[in-house]
């Protein structure tokens, strides 16, 4: 029996320290964030500018008639963009290595404010519990509460106007036969 007691006891003993180990990891509120590779296409889509967009249709977004490459015009901005971008500071650098990965980043901010607003508020002393006031956001609790309800409809609306943006620029790329 002392050997059966002894078991039941390391047993015990592993499960709470698991846990213990499980409840410390599980509370982190940072977003560990991945570093990301340069990621290059292996083909071009030739079709990307007839896919279907979500929700914003091409007619409703209007894009100018760009200038010829070879005008004069489209030859001196390309002249000043190169320029600019040869002076840029080492802090400009980084944050365009950092919006590199736009669609990334943007997942990433969605991730850390939902991360930020997903803490249930606590019981008040009477029992009942605050509701987040859109009138004083920065009071407790942080408005707006992200639930996984609203968590969702957060990624869902990104991901959508990430798709969006995407089919329209190819489309005016395409449309206007402009390289990367």
């Amino acid at each position: 029996m002392k050997k059966k007691f002894t078991t039941q006891n390391k047993n015990a003993g592993l499960l709470v320290a698991f846990l213990i180990f499980l409840s410390i990891n599980s509370c982190k509120k940072d977003i560990e964030e991945p570093q990301w590779d340069v990621y290059t296409p292996a083909s071009i889509d030739t079709t990307g500018g007839n896919w279907k967009p979500v929700y914003v249709p091409h007619d409703s977004v209007f894009v100018a008639v760009p200038d010829s490459t070879t005008s004069s015009a489209y030859l001196a901005d390309l002249q000043n963009t190169k320029n600019r971008l040869a002076s840029i500071t080492g802090d400009q650098k980084e944050l365009v290595q950092y919006w590199s990965f736009g669609a990334l980043r943007w997942n990433e901010i969605a991730r850390q404010l939902v991360a930020k607003y997903n803490l249930a508020p606590e019981a008040n002393a009477d029992g009942t519990y605050p509701f987040p006031d859109a009138s004083h956001p920065s009071d407790y609790p942080l408005y707006p509460f992200s639930n996984p309800p609203y968590a969702s409809r957060v990624y869902a609306y990104l991901s959508v106007a990430q798709y969006d943006g995407l089919v329209s620029a190819w489309h005016y790329k395409y449309l206007y036969h402009r390289a990367a």
